[in-house]
């Protein structure tokens, strides 16, 4: 399944998502791959122990995407589809524009991007309208 199946693209922003690289590698989407490696603590903007990985944020009538861009070393590439998502919510700390995406499976991938309360009020609508 890619963004490019029978859906409907809704949103594209530019993003940057917060990796535990080490459990990603593992399991992609699996909770441990969002979570500082070894219990630490967050950091100021919630980054601590995680790796950032720029890409595109591409939300369809049946999924939100996530592509990392080539410059990257690590080729992240999934799709949380709507009904997995429980809810959206806005992470921002000081400067740094952030959303949380909760899932069922406990998993809280986070994402950089510009236009937070756009995004949110999108993926609300897309999970709507997915129901």
């Amino acid at each position: 399944m890619t963004d490019r199946d029978s859906s409907t693209v809704l949103l594209r922003k530019n993003a940057t998502c917060f990796i535990n690289v080490a459990a990603y590698r593992r399991v992609e989407l699996d909770v441990e791959a969002f979570e500082p490696p070894g219990g630490v603590a967050r950091g100021m903007f919630g980054t601590r122990g995680m790796e950032g990985i720029g890409g595109r944020l591409t939300l369809t009538s049946t999924a939100l995407w996530f592509h990392a861009h080539r410059l990257n070393f690590i080729r992240a590439e999934f799709g949380i589809p709507l009904d997995q998502i429980v809810e959206v919510r806005n992470a921002s700390r000081g400067q740094s524009r952030q959303i949380e995406v909760v899932m069922q499976s406990g998993a809280r991938p986070r994402f950089l991007v510009w236009g937070v309360p756009t995004v949110i009020a999108a993926i609300d609508a897309a999970r709507g309208r997915a129901r």
